[in-house]
């Protein structure tokens, strides 16, 4: 009897670890849960959208907002939703990892329409230093592997260049 309860509590601890395996560990990465832009206060009306702007240390659920004010925008089409860089601004998420596994994060970036050529981000962390950029509207699947060392790491995404772009979207971060 004591033989099978191990072999039943091994085998449901190995189910949520292989589940985990796919999971975002981010807070609120598709940003659907942030609020309305429409609402907010200072919101900018675009024809097919809406901008709300987020001064530094201002937070979207799971974000805080680095370096320079940023904008959180909504489509009025479709109702998705993106964080527009602004040219220097980032965000930042504080997520809980196993030391020494590995991670894989991934978003998407865009270059806004009305930027400049190249638009160009800085992803940091724990174990984490890149670039990537981006021209005038298009749109680039980003992934970088990582390996924390403690139990926790802050990543920050951060505009480089680009004036009035970039923008990022679909945020994860998943254990490999």
């Amino acid at each position: 009897m004591k033989r099978q309860m191990l072999t039943l509590v091994l085998a449901a601890g190995l189910a949520m670890a292989a589940g985990a395996a796919g999971a975002n560990l981010l807070i609120n990465g598709n940003l659907l849960e942030s609020p309305d832009p429409a609402k907010a206060p200072g919101v900018e009306e675009h024809t097919n959208t809406w901008k709300a702007p987020l001064a530094v240390d201002a937070s979207v659920p799971g974000f805080k907002v680095t370096r320079n004010s940023i904008y959180l925008v909504v489509s009025k089409n479709t109702n998705r939703r993106w964080l527009d860089l602004n040219g220097s601004g980032g965000v930042l998420q504080t997520v809980a990892v196993t030391p020494n596994n590995r991670y894989l994060l991934k978003f998407t970036l865009e270059g806004d329409p009305v930027g400049r050529d190249e638009q160009r981000v800085s992803i940091q962390g724990a174990g984490l230093h890149t670039s990537e950029s981006v021209g005038d509207g298009e749109r680039r699947q980003i992934t970088a592997q990582f390996t924390p060392t403690m139990g926790q790491t802050a990543i920050e995404i951060y505009a480089t260049s680009g004036g009035r772009g970039p923008r990022i979207f679909n945020l994860s971060v998943e254990a490999q």
